[in-house]
């Protein structure tokens, strides 16, 4: 019974260093990656979008923590589409503006390959329950569904792929969106990006 309890223990360590993995530990400033995102709107249809562009860069790297852009197309042209901060006593959350306020439990972590640009990429992958509240005191809005990443050390922003699915509220009386996005690498870079 010792022995089963002890195994049962060292997997629930080695699945919680898992998920607990911050590979931003290792990114530089202007270290970027463009990511193609796919979001299936099952509200309100006709605002899905298939293979939209999406940047991330790291624009400063202090001790303990980074600052990531986000930046999107508008109008032809890229544009800011907000920043976070990413501190590394943090567990790593490629979701942006998730906050502390959301509970995350770890479902599985696994080992998979993924392959970019025709080159293979040891990943782990994390799948994930995420709840976090509507809170319109603080104007943020509720995230409450899954989400599934692809962690790799070897990439930029330590993400390789995301999957998404869940329900957001912007307020009380707000009925909700039902969004499925999906998070691809594209491009990456360790220096200035174009």
């Amino acid at each position: 019974m010792r022995k089963i309890m002890w195994c049962l223990f060292a997997i629930t360590f080695v699945m919680t260093a898992l998920a607990q993995e911050n590979p931003l530990k290792k990114s530089s400033q202007k270290d970027w990656a463009k990511y193609l995102v796919t979001t299936k709107n099952e509200t309100v249809p006709l605002m899905s979008s298939k293979d939209a562009p999406r940047w991330r860069e790291i624009s400063n790297v202090g001790e303990g923590f980074v600052r990531i852009d986000n930046y999107m197309m508008f109008g032809g042209r890229r544009s800011g589409a907000g920043g976070t901060l990413c501190y590394f006593k943090d567990p790593y959350e490629p979701i942006q503006g998730l906050g502390k306020s959301a509970k995350v439990q770890v479902v599985s972590t696994s080992k998979e390959n993924l392959t970019v640009k025709g080159k293979q990429y040891a990943c782990t992958k994390i799948v994930r329950k995420i709840d976090k509240p509507l809170d319109e005191s603080q104007a943020q809005a509720s995230w409450v569904g899954t989400s599934t990443i692809w962690v790799c050390n070897d990439l930029p922003l330590g993400l390789a792929k995301m999957e998404n699915a869940y329900e957001t509220k912007l307020s009380k009386s707000d009925k909700g969106t039902k969004l499925v996005e999906t998070w691809v690498i594209d491009e990456f870079g360790f220096k200035n990006w174009k």
